[in-house]
């Protein structure tokens, strides 16, 4: 048994390998051929058994150079030429003349495969085949003949592409007609042209020719994605052509380069990389769709050639358009550059010495510094504008031998430019002036010379503090102002100290600008803290200050300085708290008076309104941009106006306004007097400035009511009372003159029943004016404010049923009945019992008077605290109309019954001044019920009187 690795092989297996290893050496011999492998990194060849027989070699290996060296000379040098393509491309087929044991042989000798290790290394294996001398001879003569026409063609074709590609200035033409040439001469399908974007790592067909019948493929390969084909692309990158005669051929991890060139059908191709200066930009093609083709070296050596000449076309017309691009740069630069361009010739006479100068070429900026038109100069010599300044030659001439620029500042006074000229010598007697405009550039320092004055007027003058502090934190400088606001008698005494250190400063906020962030906060400045500790100042006490910090940096962002500001407000401070103590005033001032102020601008669209100006429109102050965002609750009339106001404002047309408006508050209206007034009308910048302001009115137009009211009243009132006189002076006669006539009488009348009748009349007119007169005496002490109150606990039922017996018998007639009715079993109050009798007597006496038939009842009721009287008549009633008018003074609603109206406004005056209240109810031809209530206690008892807790009024 035999061990091979971890194979075991059998004797019998062995000896079976060696007889077939023993008839492949006998068929080799017989066939004449033999194999071989070339390594391309080592140039070593290793031969079968059969090629070192024939070639009489003492071992397996050898070297090219040994292999080249058996060759025959004449073609030695083609097959050297040809081996070292071997490394690039998978063809290799050619017939030669070489030394063997046996003297001169012709070899065929082909390459089978070309294999790419995994560490770079490329090897070739193929076959050499000895030829029969016949054979040898004429497949020689008719394939040199064969490729000496092929050339021919070719070289033709290759030609009339290069002359094309000369003489037509469109290259892609010419490269589209040379791609079809080639579809021609190799009897292909298509030809394209690869182009790498390496940022993108993509790939894109620039250019394709196809055969008809064959579906071109351009627009479907653009930015392919160079990773997807990764085997080709490598292949490509590496400069190693890629050769496939078939599909097969490709290696297995070109599996997805297989499947994209499959899906176009593609059984056969020939690509060659392109490369440029830079590297590998694009590869250059050939495919064969649907058929296989085995390339031969011809071919490849042919396509090679057009690659290298169109890639060399391709690279010749992008420099020739760079260079074009780059020229049209340089003019346009020339054309546009703000500097003047001149070129001078020195001209010499016989003696070597500069005798004048010519202008040799000028530009645009030139033209314009100097003020001369284009070409004005040019081809033209100084002489020729009498220009002859023998220093000027000779400063010129020396230029040229030195070869050293000079410099200087002049005045073109033809343009009024300061323009800097710079002399230099760029060859033999030549210079070049070049002219630079200045005149921005000299005002440009004149405006920053007066700038850094400006700046130190504005650092020494500012009313503003200012310490400047290195990237440490120590003091370097400060202005004049920081010395004053704290109190420094020399500044130079405060250099030094350090930021950080200074006690008053907040260290949160120094932390923040050591960290690079801007700082502003306020500060009470505390001179005790500091004084004669960080240093020494004349002030005590403390200021308000607001400080503002920031760094500055250098040209790398580093903190170079830090800068701080400070502004002293404690003089603002005092000022603004007086401002606000004086709003606070002012405020005060109009919420209770009830004045609001505004300020509006129309165009601008801006609105200001105290507090006090939104609470008289009902209204919660807010931001509002225009005036009638507020008039929610106006009244629609008022609403009118004030928007007519607020057109004609606009239209200018209108300056003042003054009105009183309403405004609804809940289900009641409040009255405002509104003005407003233009302060400003400037249209045209967007100024209308409208003041205003609204007053509640609201109580002076309540009191202005009530005074009105007043008035009608106390009108009426007159009225009445000279009604009241005249009906006084008929009431007071009537009773008098029957006391007087019926007097007279009974002195002369001798009959006692005619004397009784008489005296009846008599007691009848003297209680009528009686009464006439109690009243009148009743009115004079209520308006004098003198009426009396004599409080006592009393019956009430016995007080009812002696006014109820006294009045009965007043009854003139039975149809009319008086009773006392509704009351409780025992009652006691305490009130004014006469005064109450009083008013009871005036509602019967009244009752009486407007019932003829029916009833009058007199009752009483208790409900809780309270005590209600009523007396109630089946009489004529009383109109509705006039209900509100019977407690009036001096209303009389039936002038034909005798009385005075001041019975029940007396009544009215007793009631309200006992807390009470009085008032009546009643309907037309059914009669009246007229009742006034009292305060009550119910566990009132004659014997039991606690005056503190009844409820009387003054």
């Amino acid at each position: 048994m035999s061990k091979t690795g971890n194979t075991t092989i059998s004797n019998s297996e062995l000896e079976s390998l060696r007889e077939k290893e023993l008839i492949l050496q006998e068929l080799q011999k017989t066939a004449k051929i033999g194999w071989w492998k070339v390594n391309f990194e080592t140039h070593e060849i290793q031969c079968s058994d059969y090629v070192v027989d024939i070639l009489g070699l003492k071992g397996n290996t050898l070297t090219t150079n040994q292999v080249l060296n058996l060759i025959n000379e004449k073609y030695r040098q083609r097959v050297s030429a040809n081996l070292p393509h071997l490394r690039n491309q998978n063809f290799y087929d050619e017939i030669f003349p070489i030394m063997t044991r046996f003297g001169e042989m012709w070899i065929h000798s082909k390459i089978g495969n070309r294999v790419i290790e995994e560490d770079g290394t490329v090897t070739a294996t193929g076959y050499s085949k000895i030829l029969e001398e016949e054979e040898n001879i004429l497949i020689s003569k008719a394939r040199e003949e064969n490729q000496l026409k092929e050339l021919m063609l070719r070289q033709y074709s290759l030609s009339q592409s290069l002359s094309k590609f000369l003489k037509n200035p469109d290259s892609d033409q010419v490269i589209t007609d040379t791609l079809k040439e080639v579809l021609k001469q190799f009897d292909g399908d298509r030809t394209y042209i690869f182009k790498y974007d390496k940022k993108k790592d993509t790939q894109s067909c620039i250019y394709e020719a196809t055969k008809p019948g064959v579906q071109p493929e351009i627009d479907t390969l653009q930015d392919m994605d160079s990773n997807h084909i990764g085997w080709w692309s490598k292949q490509i990158l590496n400069n190693i052509p890629i050769i496939i005669n078939h599909l097969d051929e490709l290696p297995p991890e070109a599996e997805t380069d297989r499947q994209v060139l499959a899906r176009q059908n593609i059984a056969s191709l020939l690509v060659i990389p392109l490369a440029s200066s830079d590297g590998i930009w694009g590869y250059m093609g050939i495919d064969i769709v649907n058929r296989p083709r085995l390339w031969t070296h011809i071919d490849k050596e042919w396509f090679f050639a057009i690659s290298n000449i169109i890639n060399i076309c391709i690279e010749l017309r992008t420099s020739e358009r760079e260079a074009r691009e780059q020229q049209q740069y340089l003019q346009k630069l020339y054309d546009h550059i703000p500097i003047g361009y001149l070129r001078l010739q020195l001209i010499y006479d016989e003696n070597g010495q500069p005798c004048d100068f010519k202008y040799l070429d000028s530009n645009p900026a030139f033209n314009r510094i100097s003020g001369t038109p284009p070409n004005y100069f040019d081809g033209k010599n100084a002489k020729d504008f009498g220009i002859e300044d023998p220093e000027s030659l000779l400063r010129l001439h020396n230029i040229v031998l030195q070869k050293q620029a000079t410099e200087s500042t002049r005045f073109m006074e033809k343009t009024g430019l300061q323009y800097r000229l710079t002399l230099y010598s760029p060859g033999e007697n030549e210079v070049v002036a070049l002219f630079t405009d200045i005149t921005e550039q000299q005002k440009a320092i004149k405006a920053l010379r007066h700038s850094e004055e400006a700046l130190r007027n504005i650092y020494k003058n500012i009313p503003v503090g200012i310490e400047i502090y290195d990237k440490n934190g120590d003091l370097l400088d400060l202005n004049d102002i920081e010395a004053e606001m704290f109190g420094f008698n020399r500044k130079e005494d405060v250099l030094g100290v350090n930021l950080f250190e200074n006690p008053n400063l907040p260290a949160d906020k120094l932390e923040e600008l050591r960290q690079g962030k801007e700082i502003m906060f306020p500060l009470i400045y505390k001179f005790s803290k500091i004084d004669k500790v960080y240093y020494s100042t004349k002030y005590t006490g403390s200021k308000n200050l607001t400080v503002k910090g920031t760094c500055l940096y250098d040209t790398n962002h580093n903190v170079e300085n830090y800068l701080l500001i400070v502004i002293d407000n404690t003089e603002a401070f005092e000022n603004y708290r007086k401002i606000e103590e004086f709003e606070t005033l002012f405020n005060n001032i109009a919420e209770f008076s009830k004045v609001g102020i505004c300020r509006w601008n129309p165009l601008q669209k801006t609105f200001f309104g105290s507090d006090v100006w939104f609470y008289n429109l009902n209204q919660q102050p807010r931001h509002v941009q225009d005036i009638e965002d507020v008039h929610e609750f106006v009244c629609p009339e008022d609403t009118v106006k004030l928007q007519g106001f607020h057109q004609q404002v606009l239209e200018g047309k209108s300056r003042e306004f003054a009105d009183e408006v309403r405004v609804r508050v809940g289900q009641e209206w409040r009255w405002l007097r509104v003005r407003f007034k233009v302060k400003e009308y400037n249209p045209q910048n967007e100024i209308i400035e409208v003041i205003g302001l609204n007053i509640d009115i609201t109580e002076s137009k309540e009191t202005e009511q009530h005074l009105l009211k007043a008035k009608l009243r106390a009108e009426e009132s007159d009225r009445l009372k000279s009604a009241f006189l005249a009906n006084m002076s008929h009431e007071i006669r009537t009773p008098l003159n029957a006391i007087v006539g019926f007097s007279a009488l009974v002195a002369e009348t001798e009959s006692i029943e005619e004397r009784e009748q008489y005296l009846s009349v008599i007691q009848k007119n003297n209680e009528l004016l009686l009464q006439l007169i109690s009243d009148i005496l009743d009115l004079s002490k209520i308006e004098a404010g003198t009426f009396d109150i004599s409080l006592a606990v009393f019956d009430v039922n016995n007080l009812c049923k002696e006014v109820v017996c006294l009045h009965t018998m007043k009854l003139t007639t039975e149809d009319v009945t008086l009773s006392f009715e509704e009351h409780i079993p025992r009652c006691f109050i305490y009130s004014d019992r006469n005064r109450i009798a009083q008013i009871l007597s005036n509602f019967i006496n009244n009752a009486l008077k407007f019932t003829e038939k029916g009833s009058i009842r007199l009752g009483y009721h208790v409900t809780g605290e309270r005590i209600e009287f009523h007396v109630q008549d089946t009489g004529i009633g009383i109109p509705e109309e006039n209900i509100g008018h019977v407690f009036e003074r001096f209303v009389k609603l039936n002038s034909f019954i005798r009385g005075t109206g001041l019975g029940l406004p007396i009544c009215k005056s007793i009631i309200e001044k006992l807390g009470g209240e009085i008032g009546v109810e009643s309907t037309v031809g059914k009669g009246s019920r007229f009742w006034f209530s009292l305060p009550y206690n119910p566990t009132m008892e004659p014997k039991e009187i606690d005056e503190q807790a009844l409820f009387l009024p003054d």
